[in-house]
């Protein structure tokens, strides 16, 4: 069988490869984002990460049609238990006729396309559509779609249920049942304007070597669109390390060891990176020699500074700060002793306020003073004998002169001794504070301005350090003036040490270049540097260039994966396949499908040729120019095509299998769904035939045909009733069925108004009475298209069949029946009686008797028109002018 040795075939290819063929096998197509899974199969066989983890799953065994003996067919007997099928009712069964012809009729949402969805996808059919989804209204609707299918092999057998669940693979006893979509066996139309006929599995093909051509155009796009190249960092090659590793870049660059020594390169210290930029101030010297000898002079300047920085330091340090605020403190108690023993001394006598106060004291040492050298020089103060007071000037009496005396007493105690040293020695201690000069270490702004540019931040720490200092000297000078010493800030961190290490660090520039004034040692460091200044702009550029290689990498994989997508393979297995697929037998079918379907008009010619992968098959139009099929033929000779090429395959698989068509007749005008309602009773002779259609005037096409080729028709219909669908009713809605089986459905009617009667709904008995006379009166309307003229003109019908006229006739007496018959109907169904004169409402057994008068009168027109029928073509045989061609 072609599809098996398709599968042999397949299982020696690449896993993405038998992937996309098993999607054709099982879809008949490939679906646009499909081909976005599939193309990153083939990446990931490339060696492109697919970050989907998803796995390719090739095409099985059992996914080939099973080819059925023909004296033992597999049937298909029923469709139930759906569940998870849009909003089909689960407990309802969709039988089929095991012979003949069975027609399911639903008209939209009723329902219908569930069940054909269903075998669709069990069925494999070659385009089953996107997954099956649930009533998407209701609470768990994500349940999984499944449905069983109840089948029998070959007559006497005993029925067997298989169960097709969504997702997974479909019951292989199905693959020999064939359904109609516009992909299986189809007929197409290629961008030359050819119609070609692709037998089933041959056209798995055609779609791999189609999927090579566009999974090749994509990876042409994405290789395209890299514009990746060395030369665009051209400008990092030279004599140095950066540019002798990236002279290897074009046959490197995949290396995983190449992109470490890259790495490595473009990583840079920030040791390295001062060592750059010193070397290339240094090579920036024309007169090394000169250059050290400014460089030792500017040293020398920083050794005075870290000196007068020291003393500095020294002077506003925490031993000296805190032995100044210890002085202070003491100062501070030896006061407050004093000032303790002046307010005894002036609690021992009748004082002014503040004698004993410093104010005081100054009042009474100036008139010591004035004693000694003006008034009583050579006597010692106080002068109390026959004196007189050297402030107030008057005579001193006894108390005056005592006074004067304790006055001196007071002073010349040794509490008042201590304070006043107390006081001598902390104001010598903060005044020592006070002639620092934290200032006059930041004035000489040249230097300042000269270190920073020397060493990058040290002008700015010493600038702040020296406010720093500044602060506290400010702060201890205060505090001495306030006698409050909480205030005071930490020293700031010693710089002394720092200047002088970056006095070395000067010395050993200058050095340095000592060194370079020789030619050899200048050499070396201009080399030096050119591999450091190399490094720092690889550090730079290292995104770029690291995505250069992996842009170049990928593209490198892209040109591996576009070499695997070669088309030329499956070409090549299709110019093998071909002749077998298409043999003589297999063009004669497809004519004689053509010239029943009515397009056997249309030229067609054996051809094959082989294009971009893809197999023309031999049968195609045979125009005489570039004519296009869309210029050439209507969308219904196209369509009535597709189902030539179909049924010319399912004459020649082995085995009469099921058939099942889902609305053939889309596109087909009223001529040709004749011809195709025919051509579907008379396959229905030798297979199981099984047709779904939402037209119901087809669904009569075919019932007329199957009658007229003797073939036994099933028909019933898919209905809705409120959110329910799926519901199955085992005859064809009332506009469909002929006029006895409506006459039978109205007597029933009839019956059904009895039973609400006697149940006590009088009104609903009334409303089934007039319903049933309305539908009386649509099938005397039928009856008359259908008896009186003979279906001479039909509705939907094209054309007029004037043979048919051979057996009309109709006279007054029938013409004033059907009118009267119209009439009562009208009156019953349609018109609303007088309030003032209300009819009577008409009875079920007066439409159980307008039903039999109906089914007599159309009786006897059966039986006329047979009689007409005879006595015309008697009359025509004898006389041969009246023939007609």
């Amino acid at each position: 069988m072609l599809v098996e040795r398709i599968v042999e075939w397949t299982d020696t290819q690449q896993p993405w490869l038998s992937d996309a063929a098993r999607r054709l096998f099982a879809n008949g197509r490939i679906e646009p984002q499909e081909i976005d899974v599939i193309l990153g199969f083939l990446k990931a066989a490339a060696g492109i990460d697919d970050l989907s983890d998803r796995v390719p799953e090739p095409l099985a065994r059992a996914m080939i049609p099973a080819e059925m003996p023909e004296s033992n067919p597999i049937a298909l007997v029923a469709l139930c238990n759906l569940r998870g099928i849009n909003a089909i009712a689960s407990d309802q069964s969709l039988p089929f006729a095991e012979s003949g012809l069975t027609v399911v009729y639903g008209n939209n949402g009723a329902g219908k396309s569930g069940y054909s969805r269903v075998l669709r996808k069990a069925c494999r059919a070659r385009a089953t559509g996107g997954a099956i989804l649930g009533d998407v209204f209701a609470v768990g609707a994500g349940r999984p779609s499944s449905a069983e299918i109840v089948i029998r092999r070959g007559k006497g057998a005993e029925t067997e249920t298989l169960v097709w669940r969504q997702g997974e693979p479909p019951p292989a006893e199905l693959a020999s049942v064939a359904v109609f979509d516009s992909l299986c066996a189809r007929a197409f139309t290629d961008t030359e304007g050819e119609v070609a006929y692709t037998p089933r599995g041959l056209d798995v093909l055609t779609g791999l070597a189609a999927l090579c051509v566009e999974l090749r155009e994509r990876l042409d796009t994405e290789m395209n669109a890299i514009k990746a190249s060395s030369t665009s960092f051209s400008d990092l090659l030279g004599d140095h390390v950066v540019g002798h590793l990236l002279a290897q870049f074009d046959k490197r660059f995949h290396l995983p060891q190449f992109r470490r020594d890259m790495n490595d390169l473009a990583t840079v210290s920030e040791e390295e990176a001062q060592e750059s930029d010193e070397l290339a101030a240094r090579m920036a010297e024309a007169n090394p020699s000169a250059r050290a000898a400014e460089l030792r002079r500017f040293k020398g300047r920083v050794d005075g500074l870290a000196s007068r920085w020291e003393k500095v330091e020294a002077a506003l340090s925490d031993e000296k700060a805190n032995a100044a605020i210890a002085l202070g403190k003491a100062s501070i108690a030896a006061d407050a002793a004093a000032k303790l023993a002046a307010d005894v001394f002036v609690a021992e006598g009748d004082l002014l306020p503040g004698t004993g106060s410093d104010p005081w004291r100054v009042l009474l040492d100036a008139a010591r003073r004035f004693s000694g050298i003006a008034a009583y020089p050579g006597h010692d103060f106080p002068h109390v004998d026959s004196a007189r007071c050297v402030l107030c000037q008057q005579e001193l009496d006894a108390s005056a002169a005592d006074r004067m005396q304790r006055f001196e007493w007071f002073v010349q105690q040794e509490a008042q001794k201590v304070a006043d040293a107390a006081r001598e020695n902390a104001g010598a201690a903060f005044a020592t504070v006070g002639q620092v000069d934290p200032e006059g270490l930041i004035n000489d702004r040249a230097l300042a301005d000269e270190i920073g540019q020397a060493k990058l931040g040290l002008a700015e720490v010493l600038a702040n350090a020296g406010a720093a200092l500044m602060t506290r000297k400010n702060q201890l000078v205060d505090s001495w003036a306030a006698k409050n010493f909480d205030a005071i800030s930490p020293a700031p961190a010693p710089l002394a040490e720092t200047l002088r290490g970056f006095s070395r660090e000067i010395e050993e520039t200058a050095s340095v270049f000592d060194k370079l004034a020789g030619a050899v040692a200048r050499k070396q460091s201009e080399q030096r540097l050119k591999d450091l200044q190399s490094r720092q702009r690889l550090a730079g550029r290292l995104q770029q260039v690291n995505a250069t290689a992996d842009d170049l990498t990928l593209k490198g994989k892209l040109a591996v994966a576009h070499r695997a997508a070669d088309s030329g393979l499956v070409s090549r297995k299709m110019q093998i396949l071909h002749a077998a697929a298409v043999s003589v037998e297999a063009q004669a079918a497809f004519a004689r499908e053509c010239e029943a379907l009515g397009v056997g008009h249309v030229p067609i010619r054996n051809f094959t040729r082989m294009e971009r992968g893809r197999a023309r098959q031999q049968v195609k139009l045979d125009t005489a120019g570039a004519e296009k099929v869309g210029d050439v033929l209507s969308e219904g000779e196209q369509r009535a095509l597709a189902i030539a090429t179909f049924m010319a395959e399912v004459s020649l698989v082995p085995g009469h299998g099921a058939v099942i068509f889902d609305d053939p007749m889309s596109s087909l005008d009223h001529a040709r769904r004749e011809r195709v309602a025919r051509r579907l009773a008379q396959e229905a002779s030798v297979r199981q035939v099984i047709v779904f259609t939402h037209d119901l005037a087809f669904a009569n096409h075919l019932a007329d045909a199957a009658a007229r080729e003797h073939i036994e028709a099933h028909a019933m219909s898919v209905r809705r009733a409120g959110r329910r669908t799926g519901l199955v009713f085992a005859e064809l809605p009332f506009a469909g069925a002929k006029v006895s089986e409506r006459l039978e459905r109205i007597r029933a009617m009839a019956t059904e108004a009895d039973a609400a009667a006697e149940s006590g709904e009088p009104e609903r008995s009334e409303s089934i009475v007039r319903t049933g006379y309305g539908r009386l009166r649509e099938t005397w309307e039928r009856g008359v298209e259908e008896s009186v003229l003979n279906e001479t003109v039909v509705r939907f019908r094209p054309g007029v069949s004037t043979q048919r006229l051979r057996a009309v006739v109709i006279s007054d007496e029938h013409y004033m029946e059907i009118h009267e018959a119209m009439a009562r109907c009208s009156q019953f169904a349609a018109h609303d009686a007088s309030l003032d004169a209300p009819a009577e409402s008409p009875t079920a057994d007066e439409l159980r008797a307008d039903v039999e008068r109906a089914r007599v009168f159309f009786a006897g027109r059966k039986k006329l028109n047979d009689e007409t029928d005879r006595r015309r073509r008697e009359m025509m045989e004898r006389s041969p002018g009246l023939k007609q061609a």
